[in-house]
């Protein structure tokens, strides 16, 4: 028992440097909390104990897999290698020099690394597949100015991902029952802000032109492409 309060006694004395939070603890191994990224892992204490000693961080490839076992359990196999391929693809245009898209995406991943994109664009994912199933879908910055980073991705078809990005023009919310209106510089902005993110839904709503929750209509403030489009 001296055993493992001695090293229990060490682990705490680290957390801040390594990014541990011990859940629980016997004298062989240890769950914790990655302070980094969230992922709850089990390793045997003397494994743990070597890491930190060797200055080496907690954070590792077992908290990816800790967000891909969450994520193959909701949505399956077939769709975890969509959703890791996106993460891919887009880091591959942005960081390989022999990418096409090289010259034009060079410092726009903004991603620390897997495990953000997984924590951050999951829910998007999810939601989009819900509404267009997993064919022809793909990674689309909202905001072409800024890089593939935390609230300015979304996964569409190709065809809407290739139309002008209307998701950059003010947008303004009514609520159809108490009249409260939310004026936004962008639709990301307005998903971000008041709706928790889900910015391919509110995109929905306005393409169709249909309530939001049916609650809420949003609409751009200035014309667009594609308003001009649904008029004609």
């Amino acid at each position: 028992m001296r055993k493992n309060k001695t090293m229990y006694k060490d682990l705490k004395e680290k957390y801040q440097e390594y990014g541990i939070e011990i859940i629980s603890i016997d004298e062989y191994e240890c769950t914790y909390k990655c302070c980094e990224c969230g992922a709850i892992k089990t390793n045997i204490l003397n494994s743990i104990r070597r890491q930190l000693n060797e200055g080496k961080t907690l954070h590792t490839e077992a908290c990816s897999k800790y967000y891909n076992d969450i994520i193959r359990e909701e949505i399956g196999d077939k769709n975890l290698r969509q959703f890791r391929s996106f993460y891919r693809y887009a880091k591959e245009r942005c960081f390989n020099p022999n990418s096409k898209d090289y010259e034009r995406y060079n410092g726009k991943f903004k991603f620390k690394d897997y495990t953000e994109y997984a924590r951050f664009c999951f829910e998007e994912y999810k939601q989009s597949y819900k509404i267009y199933g997993e064919n022809n879908l793909s990674i689309d910055r909202i905001d072409n100015s800024k890089g593939y980073e935390i609230g300015n991705v979304r996964f569409v078809p190709m065809n809407i991902n290739a139309k002008n990005k209307d998701d950059i023009y003010p947008v303004m919310a009514v609520n159809i029952f108490d009249k409260t209106i939310i004026e936004c510089d962008s639709l990301v902005q307005l998903a971000n802000e008041y709706f928790e993110g889900k910015s391919t839904s509110l995109y929905q709503s306005v393409q169709e032109n249909r309530l939001y929750l049916n609650t809420w209509k949003i609409f751009y403030t200035i014309k667009t492409q594609s308003t001009i489009e649904s008029r004609t």
